[in-house]
């Protein structure tokens, strides 16, 4: 591997990156050294676990131990400037650099805490080259244990990164800089869409549940058809093929406005003995392994076939689609205080459909149809820029620790 680094790079041990191994590489306390019952609200700052992201320090789950203890384990600290590594957890070995506000702390058990050799590394570089596949696929194979996967303390310190002059590394970090910021940028861009067809709802209609602006209330059965789905006989092979999509609660369970393409399918047999949702339905999780999942909402935007854990809502004329998608949506735990609240959380279909929600007039409907229809057209070029913004980090990080990056 190291004949086919460019002239300059070498292949280095964690531990050669350091001066001092035993001291410059350590992990924190065992056993009942630490414990979450001596944790304060104020004092001195512990990294954890869950302050550990790749590339990034979570500061909203800190805690902190008092002086006294923090002193009886100063072999553990950390201070600013310093990077930190996950060494229990999937994924394993995630890194980031302890921010500049935390001058000094402790690190617990199954964190390490690294202090490198200025002169030979830099720590940005560092990271990044931790949380690449150079560390990803060094660390995988090393896990003991299936509950609560591990590696141990010599693990880290015989990790092997590629190390090219200074001068490269300052290059490689700013260009990852700029691809994480456009990232960065690119997500922040999807959180004002959401935040925006958001605010035209409530400007237009108010809050779904308060009914401010007094407009008619009706139940769901008013608004639309309710379709319980169902599954075909999973004995008869024959019902199943590439015909037409089957729906499950996981098409459901994301981020998206329209249903994700389902893997399983029907064939036409199938099909003419299952429940059909056409185009512009609303396809509802009413059955779930948690009550979370529950008002769970995505419109279908083609005909499919769908499972009997989901309820669908075909509207009638006069109803918008994208109207009773929303106020599905802004009304998810409103529905969900009609769950069960089981080990499964479920609404049957009688209690579903008997639901009372505003009913503007469909002009107002279709006024807010045609904008949210927009933006779904501006989510839709997002995804795409999304998809090809991390293509291209993507194959930054895999040239950046080759050599190619810079050549």
């Amino acid at each position: 591997m190291e004949r086919r680094l460019p002239e300059g790079w070498r292949l280095a041990r964690l531990s050669e990156l350091v001066s001092n191994p035993n001291g410059d590489i350590v992990d924190g306390p065992f056993g009942s050294n630490l414990k979450a019952s001596e944790y304060v609200d104020e004092g001195v700052p512990i990294i954890r676990l869950q302050n550990i992201d790749r590339n990034n320090f979570l500061n909203k789950n800190l805690r902190y131990i008092n002086n006294e203890k923090a002193t009886e384990l100063k072999r553990h600290n950390f201070s600013s400037g310093d990077i930190v590594i996950t060494k229990l957890g999937s994924p394993l070995g995630k890194a980031c650099l302890v921010p500049p506000d935390l001058n000094w702390g402790i690190i617990v058990a199954d964190v390490v805490r690294v202090r490198l050799n200025d002169e030979l590394v830099l720590n940005e570089y560092l990271v990044r080259a931790i949380n690449s596949d150079i560390g990803i696929r060094q660390f995988e194979p090393l896990v003991k244990g299936t509950t609560r996967p591990r590696v141990n303390l010599g693990n880290v310190r015989d990790l092997i990164v590629p190390i090219p002059p200074l001068e490269t590394q300052r290059r490689i970090v700013a260009i990852l800089d700029k691809a994480e910021e456009t990232r960065r940028l690119r997500a922040q861009a999807d959180e004002l869409t959401g935040q925006l067809i958001r605010s035209v709802f409530l400007e237009m209609f108010g809050g779904p549940l308060q009914n401010s602006m007094h407009w008619d209330v009706k139940e769901l059965k008013e608004m639309g058809d309710v379709k319980t789905g169902n599954t075909p006989p999973r004995k008869n092979q024959e019902y199943y093929g590439g015909y037409i999509e089957w729906i499950k609660s996981d098409n459901i369970n994301t981020p998206f406005t329209y249903l994700t393409a389902s893997e399983e399918m029907l064939s036409e047999k199938g099909a003419e003995i299952s429940r059909i949702a056409p185009r512009n339905s609303i396809l509802v999780t009413c059955i779930a392994g948690s009550v979370g999942c529950i008002g769970n909402a995505a419109i279908a935007d083609r005909d499919v076939a769908f499972n009997q854990q989901i309820n669908a809502i075909i509207p009638h004329e006069g109803t918008n689609a994208f109207f009773v998608y929303y106020l599905i949506l802004y009304s998810k735990d409103y529905i969900k205080n009609f769950s069960t609240h089981s080990m499964k959380g479920m609404i049957s279909k009688s209690l579903f459909e008997s639901l009372s929600f505003i009913y503007p007039p469909p002009d107002l409907q279709s006024e807010f149809g045609i904008f949210a229809e927009k933006i779904e057209q501006l989510n839709s070029l997002h995804k795409t820029s999304n998809h090809r913004t991390e293509d291209l980090y993507n194959t930054l990080l895999q040239k950046a620790f080759t050599g190619e990056l810079t050549a």
